[in-house]
């Protein structure tokens, strides 16, 4: 595979999704999720997108797309059902330098969505590079059947806390990790299911002490 992972910053950050039926639907869904500045294009627009434009959370501009469109923004996504409309965003994205996703149409991006699964604020991702996109949608659901936990956002918090305490310390190095693994071997579980769990407050503090001597 010749993708690099990267986690990718689009908060207020412009971007532009040009169609607007139920594929486009999806990914403006996932950019307002990540707090980016949504521009849609499309003659028609379906309900659900037409309301995000109502709502103010998007500008839609209900007309075809033209070649100048992409210049302004950030990052491109060509959700139309027209091959040589999204064959045409895509070269004027890459002309521009631009970052540009033909959806389905692994040929034609500059970079692939994967599959999410979000627990509070850790990011678990999946891919193929575009290349058997079914089955990466499927293993999602198997993984995130396997992380069941109703636990993760206390579990998370605990996390934080440990680690900002031993970024405070004067820790080696090479101690951190024992302390890290003395965490992940009390608080999570793996038996078929991975399941994360909140510590005692008695057993967290306990650690947590143990930074101080």
């Amino acid at each position: 595979m010749n993708t690099l992972s990267i986690n990718l910053i689009v908060e207020e950050k412009s971007c532009l999704v040009v169609g607007a039926g139920q594929v486009a639907l999806r990914k403006i869904e996932n950019l307002l999720l990540k707090r980016a500045l949504v521009t849609v294009i499309a003659p028609k627009a379906i309900k659900q997108i037409i309301n995000l434009s109502q709502q103010k959370k998007i500008v839609l501009l209900e007309r075809a797309f033209q070649k100048t469109d992409v210049r302004q923004f950030f990052l491109v996504i060509a959700a139309t059902n027209k091959n040589a409309v999204n064959k045409l965003i895509y070269e004027e994205a890459q002309a521009a330098g631009i970052l540009v996703n033909v959806v389905d149409d692994p040929p034609h991006c500059s970079f692939y969505f994967p599959a999410e699964i979000l627990k509070g604020d850790l990011q678990f991702a999946l891919s193929s590079g575009g290349s058997i996109p079914f089955a990466i949608k499927r293993f999602r659901i198997l993984i995130d059947a396997l992380l069941n936990s109703p636990d993760w956002h206390a579990w998370l918090n605990q996390a934080r806390i440990l680690r900002n305490k031993i970024l405070q310390s004067n820790i080696p190095e090479e101690n951190r990790n024992c302390i890290y693994d003395d965490f992940f071997s009390q608080s999570v579980q793996s038996s078929g299911l991975i399941e994360v769990q909140k510590l005692p407050d008695s057993s967290f503090q306990a650690l947590i002490n143990e930074l101080d001597v």
